[in-house]
Parts: C-alpha cells; structure tokens; sequence
C-alpha cells in the first residue's frame, strides 16, 4: 500500500490514506516515510509534503518533526516550541515533586493548552498544503480541512474493520481511483446501535466475495495477493491451513529475513511457541465491565516480553480482553519506571494493522470460568477465526503463545474452533513449556519482571516475607480466598499474624466459606467473587497464591489439582490499584448482589459461631439495618443495600428487583442508632445529599465513604 502511494506521489497526485483505526494509519505513513528515506526522498519529507494528521498512537512515530503535522508545524515556529519546552520542564519538576495540584501546575496546563490552540491552527495550513495526508475516516468527516477538497487517488486500508458506509464516504473524496486494501479473514466492523446486523457487514461479505468460512468467490473490482512477505513460514503455516485454505505462498525473502527474529531469545531457536499454564493456578476472573482477566498470564506475558525487548526486538503483547490489556499496561508502567523498554500492549482489535518482530498471545481464559468468553467462543461471521488469525498474524518472526491448554480441550476438543487447533499445532510442531520435569517453574523462577513483581517458588521463604510484611500494616489487610481448604501448618501462622495487629482492619470473603477452618471464619465473609487468592496490605502490597490452599479447579464432575504453585508479590503502585479495582478486592457479592466488604470481627459474629447460625452470609452494620427498616414500595418486602458499577449505594428488592435511592434521613437514623461517630476525629457525623447520591461528613469537616460506616 505504501509503495501504490509513493508510485502515485510521484505522478504528482494528490493522495489521501484513511483507515478506520489510529493505528494503522500510523504504520501506513511509517512505511511511506522509511521507504522515501531510502529512495533519497528525504527533502520531500523536511518540506512537509507527506503528514500523518491526527492523534498518534504509534510511539517511535510521536516524535518523528517531519511527518507528524503537529511536530511539523510546531518546527516551523522555534519561538513556540522553545517556549512549550520549558514549560513541559517546568511541568515534569512539579508532578517529581507532587505538586500536581498547585496553581503554579494549572497556570502551566492552562499555557500549554493555548500553545496547541496556536499550533492547531498552524497545523492545518501545513496539512492543506500536504500532497500525501493519512488521517483516520472519523478526522476526514468530521474536520473542516476537507469539506469541498478532493483527491486524485483515495486509499483505504483495513477495510475488513470499515463500515459499508465509510467506505462509500471515503469514495466521494476520489477524483481518479479509490483503492480500498484488507483481508477478508480479519476482523470485521463492530457495532451496538438498532443496525447492528446491517453495520457488521464487511465489505468482503457485502459484496459477495466472502460468504462463508471458506467459500470465497472473484468479483471484478478484486485483486487477490496472495504472497506474504512478514511472517516467518512456520507462522504462516498455521494460518495457511486454518485460515486461508492453504491459498498463501510465502515470498522467498521471509524464509531468510525472519530466520535471525527466531534466534532471538525469549526461545532462542524457536518461531512457534507455548506457554502452557496447565497444573498451575492461573484463574480468569471478570470486572464489572464482565471484561475477563488473567492475573497470572499477565505476568507471564509481561516477563517474557521484557526478555525479548531487551534484545533488540520489537515485541507486542495482543489479548482479546481491554481488562487484561490494562493490567499489563499498569505492569508496564512500573517496570518502565526505571527501565525503558518499548513493549507495545493492545487488544486484537486494536492491533489489527500493526506488526512486531515478537508477539506474546494472552489468551486469558481459564477456569473457575466454565465457558470461554463471547470474544473467544462466539463464532458467528467468523468472529473467533478472525481475531485469531489477527493476533497469529502480527508476527513476523517469533508468537508466544501464553494459554491453559487444559481449559481449551476440555471445552473444545473434537471441535474445528481456531484456538484449540491453535494450541494443537502448538504442541506438535511448536516449542512448548509446561509443568513437565518442572520446565514451567524453572521458567517462573528466571522470569525478569523486575523488584516490583517478585516470585516465591519457597513457601517457607514466602510466608517469612508476608509476616515482614503483614508487621507493616497500618490501616487494613484484604484476604480473597477461592478456596477454604486451607494449608494448616502456614494458615495457623498466618492467622496468629493477624489476631496480633492492633488497630488494623481485616477485612475477608471465600468462595468456600463451608471448608474453612473455624478459627478463619470469625474473620471472613461468604462471597460468589473470590476468584483470586490474594493477600492485599494498605493498597501497597498485594500477595496471589496465599494463604496456601488445595487450589482446585472444578469442571463438572471433574477437579485440577495445582501442581506447580504460583506465589508472586506485587508492590507496584498501578499494579496494585489494577488488580484491587478490576478484581473488586473490596467488593462482596451474594446471591448476585454486589455489597462493600466489611470487617466482621466486631459484629458479634464470635457468638454466632459458636451457635453454629453462621453460614457468611449475614448482613451487619448499615446493611442490616436497611434489611431491617427499609420495604419495597411495589411488594413490601424487605429491600438490601448494594451496589452498582460505578460504586454509588442504592437500595434493591430481592423479590421484584425494584430499586430505590439510598436517602441521608435512613442514614442518619442508623448513625443516631449506633451512636456513631468520626473514626479520625471522634466527632459527631452527618449524612447529606451531594451531586453524586449519599455522603457522610464529620463536623470537622472530614468526609466520610458510606462503606466505611
């Protein structure tokens, strides 16, 4: 696509480059620039005739002066950019010293905003003068810069992603040739308005020449290439019999040009390769989003994604999830702090035009799930086949991919789904590396994840370290147990810990409140979302993997034992505040109820276990006293407090699901009850309507969450 452009530059047309995702319009114009660069065009580029117009997603391309039109414009005028540069000095100086909220920080914001204000207008006189321009459908139809222009050639890339419709709008721009370049077997458009069905037409399928997953017909406007030039052939090889029905060739230059990606480590030697998290306990949870998540794969990926940055590869991380792509990001971003390292982490959709020498594969799944999510199960069109095939085909010369192989043949064997024959070819004429002759803990045990991700493969070494760190805690300890079948020689130490600390809340849930040891239950709640075991101290600190437990995976009548135990102690600051927020750490759920985790030492929850009436399903405090005092209008019968998405408390009834606000004058009945006062100051408090519902404030002026009363 880039060498049509160039060819048509040449001929002194007008180009236009759209695509419908940031993306891939950055590595259409990265292409155009490198190979100008290296036909001696470079005075075409310093002379701003070729620009990318729009936000930059790519990073090498965000600091590239003469393509980039704000870059551009802003190198034309040096008194601007000197300016702008002291003050993104001045700027970085106060967020090191955390003054993030001073004045002195928002008059700056303010100067900066004024200063692209200035560069904006600049930008766009430089992009009408451009000959070639790449920018998104969306900035075409909705900037000024092109009403009334157009082209002599339009060229729309991915166009498998593209609306019907915004390919027609794309049309209207052409003067001479409209070119519009994708492949029928990546992803489609997505779409959630009344025209779903008609928007999530690709134009392949719109126009007859795709109509099944492996019917493909000629149409006259079509021109078939079929010689890939990016993957290494053992990458393609897969594709080219599950994907494009063995209609791929390779081009002669990848079976040498990807050869030298392949001897890089992670798996020196290797081009196709398996992480198989098999026999450990790597659970797949969902946030409130019900975007699935897996705590453990991401460590993994992010860990061998640093070994192969380091070695001068460029490496991505694709998984199908936005939750599972935004724990990555926050591992990232403390490792990054430190160490830079160009590691590119995007969903499938996102990544769809994009290409890197290593791609690591996430697929998240995993029990407790008893079924793939809709992203990975739900074929119709194509769905699953094509956003496999996007993520197999972004790279060129090494896929990692990080998968537990036994989830997916317990699900889909004996079926034609594209990620179980994924894993299959994997295991046959691939590199894996699995709980066999402990290879899988060997590799845990040299992962580089850097000092804020570290593994315990000890468990005495481990619960030396949790004690150190429980000693720590000042304000509270979060304890997720999936399991109640606890380890009794380390839980007893563990509890001893935690009866010993004064002053610090202890705030617990179980999936398995039955099998816990009495002791454990006077301190935990019965809950439906402990998937993760985790051990969480002040939001500083997070454990997974403790208090120790059988850790078994139930499917049906069948139970996975964990083998190879997955001890990992996070104490990055996103990292931590990912896992507590995507997990609802502090969240309890009943009967699909979604409430805030309390503590329940001082509940008089002692007395009630020794009558044996405890089951960890009770209500105390606010929530009992709403149950108590509080009916529904429709059916009379006793309304709950809970909670919604977005962490406001409102009252529901749990026969009719008739829903009322959470009003300051309940509140204040249950604080004049308890007698309740400020726990910072000791003063009375009062509960008041605000703009965002219900909040309690002390008269010192102390606010107080609803949670926290």
């Amino acid at each position: 696509m880039s060498e049509i452009a160039i060819e048509f530059f040449k001929q002194n047309k007008s180009v236009l480059v759209v695509s419908h995702s940031n993306i891939s319009v950055d590595g259409v114009i990265k292409k155009v620039a490198e190979l100008m660069k290296m036909a001696g065009m470079e005075n075409v580029l310093k002379k701003g005739k070729v620009l990318r117009y729009g936000y930059v997603r790519d990073n090498e391309l965000t600091d590239a002066v003469d393509t980039v039109a704000f870059n551009f414009a802003l190198n034309q005028n040096q008194e601007l950019k000197k300016k702008r540069e002291q003050l993104l000095k001045e700027k970085d100086n106060l967020r090191g010293k955390g003054q993030q909220n001073s004045q002195q920080y928002l008059d700056i914001e303010k100067k900066l905003k004024e200063i692209r204000v200035q560069v904006r207008s600049f930008e766009g006189r430089y992009v009408e003068k451009a000959q070639l321009i790449a920018t998104t459908i969306s900035k075409v139809n909705i900037d000024k810069i092109f009403e009334n222009r157009k082209f002599d050639v339009v060229m729309f890339d991915e166009v498998s992603m593209a609306y019907v419709p915004q390919l027609i709008c794309a049309a209207t721009y052409a003067k001479e040739h409209f070119i519009a370049v994708g492949d029928f077997r990546q992803l489609a458009p997505i779409a959630q308005s009344e025209a779903q069905k008609v928007l999530e037409v690709d134009i392949f399928t719109y126009l007859k020449i795709s109509v099944s997953k492996s019917i493909i017909y000629n149409h006259p406007w079509l021109v078939m290439l079929n010689e890939q030039r990016r993957m290494h052939p053992e990458i393609s090889e897969f594709v080219n019999q599950y994907v494009y029905n063995k209609m791929l060739k390779n081009h002669e230059s990848v079976y040498k040009s990807r050869i030298d990606v392949a001897r890089q480590v992670p798996f020196a030697g290797h081009a196709m390769n398996l992480i198989d998290l098999r026999g450990t306990y790597c659970a797949a949870g969902k946030n409130s989003d019900n975007s699935r998540f897996n705590i453990l794969s991401a460590v993994v990926s992010l860990g061998t994604a640093i070994d192969g940055s380091g070695k001068k590869l460029s490496v991505g991380i694709i998984t199908p999830y936005a939750a599972q792509t935004r724990l990555i990001r926050a591992m990232l971003k403390d490792y990054d702090n430190k160490h830079k390292i160009e590691v590119a982490c995007s969903t499938v959709h996102q990544f769809q035009g994009s290409e890197r020498d290593a791609i690591i594969f996430d697929a998240v799944e995993s029990y407790p799930s008893q079924k793939a999510g809709w992203l990975m199960s739900k074929n119709e069109n194509g769905h699953v086949t094509r956003l496999v095939n996007v993520a197999v085909t972004r790279a060129r010369g090494k896929l990692i991919t990080v998968a537990n192989s036994k989830f997916w043949a317990n699900k889909f064997e004996g079926t034609s789904h594209i990620f179980y024959n994924l894993i299959q070819h994997l295991k046959c004429k691939g590199n894996v590396v699995d709980i066999k002759d402990q290879v899988l803990e060997n590799y845990f045990r040299n992962l580089n994840t850097g000092k804020n991700i570290h593994y315990y493969s000890d468990m005495k070494e481990s619960i030396k370290d949790l004690i150190k760190d429980i000693h720590t805690a000042h304000e509270k300890i979060v304890i997720s147990l999936p399991d109640g079948n606890l380890d009794k020689k380390t839980s007893e130490i563990i509890l001893k810990e935690l009866q010993e600390l004064y002053g610090v809340r202890i705030l617990m849930k179980t999936n398995d409140y039955t099998s816990l040891p009495d002791e454990w239950k006077a301190y935990c709640w019965g809950t439906e979302d402990a998937v993760f075991p985790l051990l969480m101290i002040d939001d500083r600190i997070i454990w997974y993997g403790v208090p120790d437990s059988k850790q078994i995976f139930s499917d049906g009548s069948w139970g996975y034992m964990t083998v190879c135990k997955t001890i990992f102690r996070f104490t990055g600051e996103h990292t931590v505040e990912m896992i507590k927020s995507l997990s609802g750490l502090e969240n309890r759920v009943v009967d699909k109820h979604l409430s805030s985790l309390k503590e329940k030492k001082g509940y008089g929850m002692q007395s009630a276990l020794n009558q044996k009436e405890d089951n960890g399903d009770q209500s105390y405090g606010l929530e009992k006293f709403v149950k108590e005092n509080s009916n529904c209008q429709k059916c009379r019968k006793s309304m709950i407090l809970t909670k919604g998405r977005s962490g406001k408390c409102f009252l529901k009834c749990k026969s009719c699901d008739e829903v009322a606000y959470l009003t300051p004058e309940l509140v204040n009945r249950y604080i004049e009850k308890e007698s309740l006062k400020c726990p910072i100051h000791s003063c009375s408090i009062e509960a008041k309507l605000g703009q965002y519902g219900v909040y309690v404030r002390c008269s010192s002026g102390h606010n107080i969450k609803i949670d926290d009363i």
